[in-house]
């Protein structure tokens, strides 16, 4: 795993759709990612 809860992974996916559906699954996932990293980052 990357070290995320299912919880917080499935929170970054669905905030990513809603800034706008990416064509590719690619770019959904480091949106997602990014997303999760600032998140974590903060919480440092």
């Amino acid at each position: 795993g990357l070290g995320y809860g299912p919880g917080a992974a499935e929170d970054a996916v669905r905030a990513a759709l809603a800034a706008g559906a990416p064509e590719e699954t690619s770019q959904l996932i480091r949106r997602a990612l990014q997303q999760l990293a600032s998140r974590q980052g903060a919480n440092r």
